[in-house]
């Protein structure tokens, strides 16, 4: 997608849905600074951190329905190159600075092509989560 259609693209989107737009590649960007400078001690630290938890909690379904959409196209309107577990992080840490309480879930499995595994977001207070309609068991949550 060259520069001028992503510009178009998110143009095309309602203000709000740029303003979940923006905040999740502010959070693409903070993510990818610390997936390349920390340990992964240090990762599940700074997910497990309460300052990643600001402001009073409410049950907000649509701005998780809306940041989920939006943040694979967030870093990739970057230029950064995502995982599932570095969409999950960026994910958990907007919706948790919006006192939204989200679970980092961490699955494996193991099949005749190896072992697997996959991270994704369950927000408990929304009913919300979301896993890959994949075969994964839950191995951690952080």
């Amino acid at each position: 997608m060259t520069g001028l259609s992503r510009v178009t693209k998110i143009a095309s989107l309602a203000a709000g849905e740029r303003t979940i737009l923006l905040r999740c590649m502010a959070h693409a960007v903070a993510t990818e600074v610390l997936w390349k400078t920390m340990s992964f001690p240090g990762l599940v630290d700074a997910v497990r951190s309460d300052e990643w938890k600001r402001g009073a909690t409410r049950q907000d379904r649509e701005l998780c329905e809306t940041a989920g959409r939006l943040i694979g196209p967030a870093f990739n309107a970057i230029g950064i190159r995502s995982s599932c577990l570095k969409r999950a992080m960026a994910l958990s840490a907007l919706l948790r600075s919006e006192g939204i309480p989200a679970e980092i879930v961490l699955g494996v499995r193991s099949d005749e092509s190896g072992f697997r595994s996959h991270a994704w977001l369950r927000v408990p207070s929304c009913d919300f989560s979301w896993k890959d309609d994949c075969a994964y068991e839950e191995a951690a949550v952080l």
